[in-house]
């Protein structure tokens, strides 16, 4: 074999060890997530059993449609000397093997926060407590308005939107009761949420992907 040729050979194995085809699941939804800066991250999974992982760079020649779940074909390649402020991992799309409209989303956009709630867990010193036997009650009214029953009474507004809910101006009566901590944790919970999600008889409000609170429709 001339020289040429096995030069030719080894920059081909060389490239193909860097080179390699996985198979993507891509979720619904990006994320905020942090890489350079703040940004927006795709979740992704190689079996549909994982969990989902944040993606920190694009995939080359793919294009994001929030609301669908794709499973895409991508050639993965590492860079041998990659820049300094750069990743060692280049994804390039081969193929869209399908796209779905993901079924939770749907789900949420036929639904409302609006309605009376009971709270069933809340995040409570980092822990998601169950709260279902203390009958605490939410109400979520059409015109954005807040009434709940903790330890106190509390009202405030709502602003939702696509999936976000903000609250805002919430302000409650004084009486001191065994369930203050409850009310604090409550109270800490309203301003971090940002996300409302919903599964069945249940509405889950969020910061992100942390689960701060869920709130069942009253039986």
């Amino acid at each position: 074999m001339n020289k040429p040729v096995v030069l030719f050979f080894l920059m081909f194995l060389s490239a193909s060890m860097f080179a390699q085809t996985k198979k993507f699941f891509i979720n619904s939804k990006q994320v905020d997530c942090t890489g350079v800066g703040p940004m927006k991250c795709l979740q992704y999974r190689e079996k549909e059993e994982d969990g989902w992982k944040l993606l920190y760079q694009p995939i080359e020649g793919f294009d994001f449609e929030p609301g669908y779940l794709y499973k895409l074909k991508i050639k993965q390649t590492t860079i041998a000397n990659p820049p300094a402020d750069g990743s060692s991992v280049q994804y390039k799309l081969i193929k869209v093997i399908s796209r779905s409209k993901d079924p939770n989303m749907m789900a949420n956009d036929e639904r409302k926060p609006a309605g009376k709630w009971i709270l069933t867990s809340l995040m409570k010193n980092d822990q998601l407590e169950n709260v279902s036997g203390k009958a605490f009650q939410v109400e979520l009214m059409t015109d954005g308005k807040v009434a709940a029953k903790i330890c106190n009474r509390i009202n405030g507004n709502y602003t939702y939107s696509n999936g976000s809910i903000k609250f805002s101006g919430m302000t409650s009566t004084r009486m001191t009761c065994p369930d203050m901590p409850f009310e604090s944790a409550f109270n800490q919970a309203l301003n971090e949420v940002d996300t409302v999600a919903f599964e069945k008889n249940k509405m889950i409000l969020k910061k992100g992907e942390m689960v701060l609170m869920i709130l069942s429709e009253p039986v």
